[in-house]
């Protein structure tokens, strides 16, 4: 039988020390004053377990940071520029250490530890024991310990860390950069949205396991499209005969369930085992979000009297070629279990710079933030970190694709035969963890590795060609993203705010990676900017925290010269409706492109600590204005405009008016522009019928307009579903328009807002100020309404808080008169 005990919990003590090569160096030169101030962990008694009264009592999985969070020995590292008050931390050697006990029932059993996230160099000890060595970040860690446990006293587990790994951030085109020879997450060196920040410590759970006779330590389901097959991994004590009982039931849904004995014969140590899986006759296929069920299967496993579980899902992943591709030309459409995807994407980055913190709770919350918003596909970018398994299975549970990255991220890999050998031990680790997971659709051998000299027929790339088809057979790789090798999907960008015109001629057969930045929503700001710089609209943080009005790909600056912003609340409006207006161009621009494209990827979905850069969810997981323009682009049935620009300097509108639809249907369409100040209706078009899939042209619309913000409502059946608003000829009335009134009906999960007054609120915005972080999401926001109007909004998370709304012309916090107050100081560039 088999029994596991986590060793997670807030009971965990830390302290730092000098490393054991810089101890001994000061041992040599005892007159080093800095190196006086500390001991190393093994002459401290910290790995024997003497009493260690400095030491800090926090949580793991826990990092460096978070135990000085926890002991109050530290300010908030996201705050202000507070990431640099604990970088000494950095040059230390951390230890972690927890006292347990063993059950008495676990007398004769054999006993493995596992460490299931390490970062990123250290030695393990137990009972004073030295075990075992670890390197990188993404090997879980597991060993015997049966020898070393102690019954009827206590147990003592230690870790002792080496300083964490210190890489220049700069890129190298002719060699590898400094940071690329770790195996770790790259962001913590420095990025262009991100500053440097190198954790230490037990970021994934504790594993203390119990068993008897035999283990299950891998398992894997494979599928072909007609029969499944299973692979086991065992450790047997001795050579033995013993049957394994198989059970595969449906998760959560009704149906059949199949079972089947296979009586195995081990030997002593590691056994291998592949079987048939019997499937049921009424298999229920998993598929992606919008185009069938995500039918899950729990396959239990039971053998010498102890279970196991592997919880998947049935599906194919092939590539299929895009009509009209160029010679040479990448397989570039998903096809899921045979049926054509339209991508719908996003690139995702950690949760969390500390990700110890990002919990299931968090997990939950942004991938079903994800599918609310119609989203199918997660690129998980080459910089980032191998996810918590609570990730993954909630893409399989919400359909979202999964595009997994190895980790290497702009940048050549170093070729040597030792970093080589480390990374194929790494990727058959990595695809071990995710194989049973149906979300899984593509394996990348990095981010815009081939922008820096990486080849497809490199080592590195081979290596992970070849064991990815050993282990996941089916699944597409691909050398980078983009791959530069072939045509269709190159070159990444742009990542700022476009003209409308520039968007409309922008085509890549598949666009892994496009962007727009943006602020995120002032009181997200103001957890994390000093109140003075945000009076001046100015100051060293919001530099810090990348408010670079001129930053190359990160200009802010060049959205808003057509708004006049008068503070730095409408300058965070303004600048979020800027994306908003780039997202929904974008992804509706590649809407109408399908088949030939065949779809489209947002960077950046989240962000790993508050930023003022590319996400469209800030790191408190508040979604910002353009979350909500890409639901819209992304309903099934899609009304949209194409256009040259938000801006009409003519005091003309001339765009196309487009259907676009995935499958055929019939309706009623509309369109009805208004002008927002006095809601006075200027134009509509209607059509009725039946429309094919695809894009269909509904008419050319050539209107002349007033000056002022124009709304043009989008409807099907009576109901909009998309809207746009333009600027005549720019937007610089847009915090000045005339005041409306909103009324606001809350019941249970749902909102009623209503425009009682006389002009179109603009950018009607919910929030839930009392809620907890990362807890409700609604089913719309920040959408306009024209006088009259109103807009039912759902909402889930389970609060009981009261919803607040404004607008760009309703409940302003902050009063007309004192919009321009910070100008009074008249210093250059205290306003933008």
């Amino acid at each position: 039988m088999t029994e596991t005990i986590k060793l997670d919990g807030r009971d965990w003590e830390a302290d730092y020390f000098l490393s054991g090569k810089e101890y001994a160096r000061w041992k040599s030169r005892p007159r080093a004053l800095r190196n006086m101030l500390r001991n190393c962990a093994q002459s401290a008694g910290f790995v024997r377990g003497d009493e260690a009264p400095g030491a800090m009592t926090g949580t793991v999985p826990g990092c460096d940071r978070t135990f000085l969070l926890e002991n109050n020995l530290c300010e908030d590292p996201y705050y202000a520029r507070n990431l640099e008050h604990t970088s000494y931390a950095e040059q230390y050697s951390w230890a972690f250490r927890k006292r347990f006990s063993i059950p008495d029932s676990w007398r004769g059993k054999r006993m493995e530890l596992t460490f299931a996230g390490l970062d990123y160099s250290c030695e393990i000890f137990l009972n004073g024991q030295w075990l075992c060595s670890h390197e990188g970040m993404f090997i879980p860690e597991s060993m015997d310990i049966t020898r070393f446990v102690r019954f009827g006293e206590e147990n003592l587990v230690a870790l002792v860390f080496a300083p964490a790994p210190q890489g220049d951030p700069d890129h190298q085109d002719d060699r590898p950069a400094d940071f690329a020879r770790f195996h770790r997450t790259q962001i913590g060196f420095g990025w262009d949205w991100s500053r440097k920040f190198v954790p230490t410590g037990i970021y994934d759970s504790v594993l203390l396991t119990a068993y008897d006779r035999v283990l299950i330590t891998e398992k894997q389901v494979l599928f072909d499209g007609e029969k499944a097959s299973l692979k086991i991994g065992i450790e047997a004590v001795s050579d033995m005969t013993i049957p394994l009982e198989c059970r595969l039931a449906p998760d959560g849904f009704e149906g059949k369930s199949t079972a089947f004995t296979s009586v195995l014969n081990l030997k002593h140590g590691e056994n291998r085992c592949t079987f048939d899986l019997p499937l049921p006759d009424d298999l229920k296929l998993w598929y992606p979000l919008g185009y069938g069920p995500q039918s899950l299967y729990v396959l239990t496993l039971t053998i010498d009297g102890a279970a196991e579980t592997v919880h998947t899902g049935f599906r194919t992943v092939t590539m299929i070629r895009n009509p009209g591709s160029p010679r040479g030309a990448a397989d570039l459409t998903f096809a899921v279990n045979g049926k054509p995807v339209f991508v719908r994407g996003v690139n995702y980055v950690p949760a969390d710079l500390m990700i110890s913190r990002a919990t299931e709770v968090d997990y939950e919350y942004l991938v079903r933030l994800t599918a609310a918003a119609g989203i199918n596909y997660f690129r998980i970018w080459g910089g980032g970190v191998l996810e918590k398994e609570a990730f993954y299975r909630a893409c399989d549970r919400y359909g979202i694709l999964v595009h997994q990255e190895f980790f290497h991220a702009c940048s050549l890999a170093p070729k040597d035969a030792e970093f080589i050998a480390f990374k194929k031990n790494e990727a058959r680790a990595v695809i071990g963890r995710l194989c049973n997971h149906p979300s899984l659709a593509l394996l990348c051998g990095g981010n815009e590795v081939q922008y820096y000299g990486e080849i497809p027929d490199s080592p590195i790339i081979e290596n992970y060609r070849a064991i990815a088809a050993e282990m996941v057979p089916g699944i597409p790789f691909r050398t980078g993203s983009p791959d530069r090798s072939r045509p269709g999907e190159r070159p990444h960008g742009p990542w700022s705010y476009q003209e409308h015109k520039v968007w409309r001629n922008h085509f890549r057969c598949f666009a892994s990676e496009v962007g727009c930045n943006g602020m995120p929503e002032f009181s997200s700001l103001k957890r994390f900017i000093p109140e003075r710089e945000l009076t001046l609209m100015r100051g060293p943080a919001l530099e810090y925290h990348f408010c670079n009005l001129e930053h190359g790909g990160q200009n802010l600056k060049k959205p808003l010269a057509v708004f006049d912003c008068g503070n730095m609340e409408e300058f965070c409006k303004g600048s979020m409706f800027a994306q908003a207006d780039s997202t929904q161009c974008v992804f509706e621009h590649y809407r109408r492109l399908r088949p030939e494209a065949s779809g489209c990827v947002f960077w950046q979905y989240n962000e790993p600590w508050p930023t003022c850069s590319y996400s469209i969810v800030d790191y408190y997981g508040v979604p910002k204005n353009a979350l909500y323009a890409m639901k819209r682009a992304n309903r099934s049935i899609l009304l949209s405009l194409a256009d040259d620009s938000w801006c009409c300097p003519d005091r003309r509108l001339k765009a196309d008016w487009f259907v676009t639809a995935e499958e055929p249907f019939s309706g009623k369409l509309s369109l009805r522009a208004l002008e927002c100040a006095s809601g006075r209706e200027l134009f509509t078009r209607e059509t009725e019928g039946s429309f094919g899939e695809n894009t269909t042209l509904l008419a050319e619309i050539d209107e002349p307009l007033p000056p002022g913000i124009i709304a043009v409502f989008l409807c099907l059946n009576g109901e909009c579903v998309n809207e746009r608003l333009y600027g005549v000829p720019d937007f610089k009335t847009a915090f000045i328009l005339p005041e409306t009134t909103l009324a606001l009906q809350q019941e249970k999960d749902r909102i009623t807002v209503s425009n009682t007054g006389n002009a179109v609120a603009v950018n009607v915005h919910l929030a839930f100020p009392e809620a907890p972080d990362r807890s409700v999401i609604l089913s719309d926001n920040y959408f306009s309404l024209p006088p009259g109007g109103s807009r039912l909004v759902t909402f889930s998370g389970g609060t009981e808080a009261q919803a607040a709304v404004t607008a760009w012309n309703f409940n302003r916090t902050s009063t007309l008169e004192g919009r321009f107050e910070h100008k009074a100081k008249d210093r250059k560039g205290d306003k933008v």
